[in-house]
């Protein structure tokens, strides 16, 4: 979800992801992900307000590919993409589509890599940070 405060602040990243595991697939790859509106309340399907909040875009991301889903965190890259971490150890990769006005209207492309994992069996990633060199 992209919410703005009412009073102007600058806008605050809080992407929310419904996530559904299928499919299959290896290695830094593009991936087909589905990008669908979500209605956050049903009685009031365009209610974009939330006490001082504005709701700008809600979507549910779905995908067939095995290793989509979990998402633990996110990181903005830039005005129009986010990397994503997974459960897993994988990072997702999401071009996404904006209109002139910069709202978000979907994915534009997607792509997913694992991470190194030097020695290591399972791996549980739940964070992500850039630091200053990105």
């Amino acid at each position: 979800m992209f919410l703005r405060s009412a009073q102007g602040l600058s806008p605050r990243l809080a992407l929310a992801l419904l996530l559904l595991p299928a499919g299959a697939a290896r290695a830094q790859a593009p991936i087909r992900v589905e990008a669908l509106p979500v209605v956050v309340d049903p009685a009031a399907p365009r209610r974009t307000r939330f006490g001082r909040a504005e709701l700008l875009a809600a979507l549910e991301l779905r995908s067939q590919e095995s290793r989509f889903g979990g998402l633990s965190g996110l990181a903005p890259l830039g005005r129009d993409r986010l990397l994503a971490v997974s459960d897993r150890g994988d990072l997702l990769e999401l071009q996404l589509r904006l209109d002139r006005g910069g709202r978000l209207l979907g994915l534009a492309a997607a792509t997913i890599r694992a991470l190194p994992r030097p020695g290591w069996g399972g791996l549980d990633v739940e964070s992500i940070a850039r630091d200053r060199d990105g």
